[in-house]
């Protein structure tokens, strides 16, 4: 079976680290399996970060730049990688891949299985809905993606609530859609033994892209409060994005300088959760939450909300402690005692490495895509 994986990337995120995990166990599993890149020439600078550790798994990496995301020269070159390869499938992460092979299907009239990994829905929704079901924003993400719905042989969504969300929004069906989990590969994990990431008694962390929707001012709204209970607490938020002067200032605002780092981007985001007592994940709803399986791996118990699908993930005084949504007193309160209870906070870290183990394993992921591979070509 040959397979060629489709991305338009301009950074490392969930969909790229996902890549970075499946290709080479695809091709372990006898899967003959190649990567088409699309970039922004403005970007250029980024694309190594993922092609080079696909390109020394020994995997043909295909790269297009383009001077924007959509034009015909791009939907030429893309038509000419498929047509050459003769892939049995082509499987396509996040909107704008999923565009460009749809719009490659029906412009030059190619046929070819398409499969479609669905890792999130709009910004704009999920800031302000989370992913649940049952509201309507008709934004340019739900016009597109009801577009390439046509196109799209089966959607692999990442967890069920994401695959019940396109399914409200009639963007894909049941009856051609699935739930495949992420995983983590077998040697994903830390550099090397440090407790340079820890900044004081009681380290609390957050991860994640400086986005609205990720939540951080939730925590900081009650910081103080925690702090008059723990005094040694200490606030690490690693990551980077636009959100980032907002934090700033509401850090400022609450004059919590000398609670809070923030950390920006780093490479080994485990390293930091070795270090940490507690990570919490505030944000109003994840397409899956590829970090909560990083803090199984790392040893470090989670605080998130009750939302899709991070509840499909963390079940509540298992594996971690879920909070009434949005609930930041609740928040508070759940972290004041989780810092505090040493014995909670083992039995804990001790299911989620069970978790990771019994749900979200690489074997159980790259088996079922296998499996959706041969089940769509089977059908085809």
């Amino acid at each position: 079976m040959k397979v060629l994986q489709l991305i338009q990337m301009a950074g490392i995120g969930g969909a790229e680290r996902h890549l970075m995990v499946l290709l080479p166990a695809l091709k372990e599993q006898g899967i003959e399996v190649e990567l088409l890149c699309i970039y922004l020439e403005r970007d250029e600078s980024e694309i190594p970060a993922l092609c080079l550790p696909i390109e020394k798994e020994g995997i043909l990496v295909h790269k297009i730049g383009s001077t924007s995301r959509l034009n015909y020269a791009l939907l030429k070159g893309i038509a000419k990688v498929i047509e050459q390869g003769k892939y049995d499938v082509v499987h396509s992460h996040l909107i704008v891949a999923d565009t460009l092979a749809s719009l490659v299907k029906l412009l030059f009239r190619k046929r070819f299985l398409l499969i479609s990994t669905k890792h999130n829905y709009s910004y704009q929704y999920q800031t302000e809905f989370g992913i649940e079901v049952g509201h309507r924003m008709r934004d340019s993400f739900y016009f597109t993606s009801r577009f390439t719905g046509k196109y799209v042989d089966h959607s692999i969504c990442v967890s069920e609530g994401l695959r019940q969300l396109f399914i409200d929004q009639s963007i894909c069906k049941a009856e051609n859609s699935s739930v495949i989990f992420h995983a983590l590969a077998a040697n994903q994990g830390f550099s090397t033994p440090t407790d340079t990431y820890r900044k004081s008694q009681k380290q609390l962390l957050v991860i994640g892209r400086l986005l609205e929707l990720k939540g951080h001012k939730r925590v900081l709204s009650v910081l103080r409060e925690i702090e008059e209970e723990i005094p040694s607490i200490h606030l690490s938020i690693v990551g980077d994005g636009p959100y980032r002067p907002t934090i700033e200032e509401e850090i400022k605002k609450r004059n919590l300088q000398s609670l809070v780092s923030l950390e920006g981007f780093q490479e080994h985001p485990l390293d930091w959760m070795r270090d940490a007592d507690v990570m919490v994940m505030p944000s109003s709803g994840e397409g899956f939450g590829l970090v909560f399986l990083e803090c199984f791996r790392a040893g470090v118990p989670v605080i998130a909300f009750d939302v899709p699908a991070g509840n499909e993930v963390i079940e509540d005084n298992k594996n971690g402690y879920l909070v009434k949504p949005f609930d930041c007193n609740a928040l508070k309160d759940r972290i004041i005692a989780l810092l505090l209870d040493r014995n909670k906070r083992s039995e804990f870290v001790e299911a989620g490495r069970s978790s990771l183990k019994a749900k979200f394993s690489l074997e159980l992921m790259v088996q079922n895509t296998v499996n959706c591979y041969e089940r769509e070509l089977a059908n085809k």
